[in-house]
């Protein structure tokens, strides 16, 4: 094994250089998926609350009128929505019980 005072300086220069990049590009990679994971959450929960605000709105008429029809009519214009779960869950519940409604 080569000891590293008995490599030349050009070599020695070589890796620093090497180093100094490496760290540099481990650096700015970690950045970059650092800032684009906490956009993309951002960009999710963006999308989801306007889900939920026009949903809401949408099922308000339905829910005060306890019309299972428009309700499971309202809950499958969710299944087009890449970000929401299975409506299934919800229209198995419909009639929904007294105080506990899930909108």
């Amino acid at each position: 094994m080569v000891r590293f005072r008995d490599v030349s300086i050009r070599r020695k220069l070589l890796l620093i250089n090497v180093f100094t990049t490496g760290i540099a590009l481990v650096l700015a990679s970690t950045a970059f998926v650092s800032y684009e994971r906490v956009g993309f959450e951002q960009d999710v929960t963006r999308q989801l609350s306007m889900v939920a605000d026009v949903t809401g709105a949408n099922a308000r008429p339905a829910l005060a009128s306890q019309d299972h029809a428009a309700g499971e009519a309202v809950l499958l214009g969710l299944r087009s929505n890449h970000f929401t779960c299975s409506t299934n869950d919800w229209v198995a519940v419909w009639p929904p019980a007294s105080s506990a409604v899930k909108v």
